[in-house]
């Protein structure tokens, strides 16, 4: 029994040996490096050329630079331009200037006269006076629409042409000038009846009372639409409470 035990632990003591040399002759088979001593390297060193530090150069600057720059800058300035840049202008010419000339006396300018009046013109009026002397014979309300001058038109003078009536005349002349104007016509007889002016009608201060007209100072016995009108005529409307009367033209139709 125990010789068997020997015989056992001898093989198994040899296959470890066996082992050992398999893989003992691969591990650790480094190649070993040489040892540099400290002084082989310091000899390395010292055999070394040495790099010797030199500052670097400086730039050498020409003694006559600083002379010469200005004389370069005013040899630039003056250097001509070259034809086509934009810069090149040529030189205009100037006309000549003429030394001023003298100034002859002249006569001393007489003010224009005034233009005489046109002779295609008559002068017209629209009077509501004696209205305002019987303030107390109007209509209700008939009293505020009366100016207090008396007048819906003054004398102004105003243009005509050739064969106007004094109908006519006074119809464009109220509505030039916004004037209330109220008629009837009877173009079979040839005449014309006006009711009212500016809002001011027959029979509103009276039963005598109404509109007249007369020219140059007369009171024409026909109607306003038969009167042709004249140059330098002068037309007056009035207005009268006593058929005429009162405004020195009795008997006498408008």
């Amino acid at each position: 029994m125990n010789k068997k035990k020997w015989i056992i632990g001898g093989s198994l003591l040899a296959v470890l040996l066996l082992l050992a040399v398999c893989f003992g002759g691969n591990h650790g088979e480094f190649p070993e490096e040489p040892l540099v001593s400290a002084q082989s390297q310091q000899s390395q060193v010292e055999q070394q050329p040495k790099e010797e530090l030199l500052p670097p150069a400086e730039e050498k600057v020409p003694e006559n630079s600083s002379e010469e720059l200005p004389a370069l800058q005013e040899k630039e300035a003056k250097a001509p331009e070259k034809e086509g840049s934009p810069s090149a202008e040529k030189p205009v010419a100037k006309p000549p200037v003429k030394p001023p000339e003298k100034e002859e006396a002249r006569p001393p300018v007489r003010p224009a006269s005034p233009a005489p009046p046109s002779a295609s013109v008559c002068t017209i009026s629209i009077s509501c006076a004696t209205a305002l002397n019987h303030l107390d014979q109007c209509k209700p309300g008939v009293a505020s629409i009366l100016p207090s001058s008396g007048w819906f038109l003054p004398a102004t003078q105003v243009d005509i042409t050739p064969g106007e009536s004094v109908l006519e005349v006074l119809r464009r002349v109220c509505r030039e000038r916004n004037i209330h104007l109220e008629y009837t016509e009877t173009p079979a007889y040839g005449n014309a009846y006006i009711e009212g002016i500016g809002n001011l009608y027959e029979f509103d201060v009276g039963e005598l009372s109404g509109w007249m007209y007369q020219v140059n100072g007369k009171f024409p016995n026909y109607g306003c639409s038969s009167y042709s009108v004249q140059a330098g005529d002068v037309i007056c409307w009035v207005y009268t409470c006593d058929q005429g009367a009162d405004v020195g033209g009795s008997n006498a139709a408008s």
